[in-house]
């Protein structure tokens, strides 16, 4: 009975009409600004971006990169043991190696998000493709 349930349940899963599929962020933003000009792109995106020149155009890169910088948590304060769980003092051998110190006040813990959009026009001024780095990938459902 149970493998008769398992085989429908595959079944019914495999027989969608549906597909998934996964779209990166260039691959939205291609389809949506392909062929757009650059006063279009600017005026969908903002101000806040820089251009290079390139052999058969140029680009046009909008940067959201930022720093994450966090001072480390110290660990609580508590003193060490000095006695067992009976009350009998703890022996610590003379040369016992003691492991280095994780953390101290100087210690800061940094990273970096890169996001950007990098938008390639070619000598007509409309957008051929655009790349991003940073963002995640959509699942969207798609006919078969």
């Amino acid at each position: 009975m149970t493998k008769l349930l398992v085989l429908l349940l595959f079944t019914a899963a495999s027989c969608s009409p549906y597909k998934k599929s996964v779209l990166t962020m260039g691959e939205q933003m291609t389809k949506r600004f392909k062929g757009a000009t650059e006063k279009e792109v600017l005026d969908a995106m903002g101000s806040g971006h820089t251009r290079a020149e390139q052999a058969n155009g140029y680009l046009l890169r909008f940067d959201y990169s930022y720093n994450i910088t966090g001072k480390l948590q110290q660990p609580a304060a508590t003193p060490p043991r000095t006695t067992d769980r009976n009350g009998q003092p703890i022996l610590v051998q003379k040369n016992s190696i003691t492991p280095p110190t994780q953390y101290s006040n100087t210690r800061y813990n940094a990273s970096r998000v890169s996001k950007f959009l990098e938008f390639y026009f070619d000598t007509s001024k409309r957008v051929q493709y655009v790349y991003a780095e940073g963002y995640p990938d959509s699942v969207v459902l798609v006919k078969r």
